[in-house]
C-alpha cells in the first residue's frame, strides 16, 4: 500500500475490514514484514559488538576480533536484505 502507519494501526485498519478484499489485507501484512537477512544481519552486529567489546575488556584478541567479523558479516547481511526490500518496493 504503501502508506506508512504504525503496526498497531495496521492491525486495527485489518480488524476493521471485515467486508473487504483479501488482497488488502495480504497487501498490509506483506509491508509489515522486513526480510529476514535484515534481522538476522541487524542480529550479528549487536553480537558482533557485543564480542568486540568484552574482547577489548578482558585483553582476548581472539574473542575482540571475532567480534569485529560478526560486526562485518552482520552488516553484509542487513545489507542483502535491504536489496531484497527494494527489490520487492519497500
Amino acid at each position: 500500500m504503501g502508506i506508512p502507519f504504525a503496526y498497531g494501526e495496521r492491525r486495527k485498519l485489518l480488524a476493521k475490514d471485515r467486508h473487504g478484499s483479501t488482497q488488502l489485507a495480504i497487501s498490509i501484512l506483506e509491508n509489515e514484514i522486513m526480510d529476514k537477512d535484515r534481522v538476522a544481519g541487524s542480529a550479528k552486529q549487536v553480537k558482533g559488538t557485543i564480542k568486540e567489546v568484552v574482547g577489548k575488556a578482558i585483553g582476548d584478541a581472539k574473542l575482540e576480533s571475532d567480534g569485529k567479523a560478526d560486526k562485518i558479516e552482520g552488516k553484509v547481511q542487513n545489507a542483502v536484505g535491504g536489496l531484497k526490500d527494494t527489490l520487492r518496493g519497500k
